[in-house]
């Protein structure tokens, strides 16, 4: 994966932690996948979101 990749990630793993919203892995993976690796942390956290419900 590329870093850029992971730095979505973990901004949109603090993103959804100051906001106190708990996903599954799963949930994580399906987001990420839903994206094609586009590298976008805000896309992300609005699927997160979307789950979350």
């Amino acid at each position: 994966m590329p870093n850029t990749f992971l730095s979505a990630l973990t901004i949109y793993d603090n993103m959804l932690r100051l906001e106190k919203i708990s996903l599954t892995y799963a949930h994580t993976l399906q987001c990420s996948e839903l994206l094609s690796f586009q590298q976008d942390a805000v896309l992300l956290y609005v699927c997160a979101h979307r789950l979350a419900g």
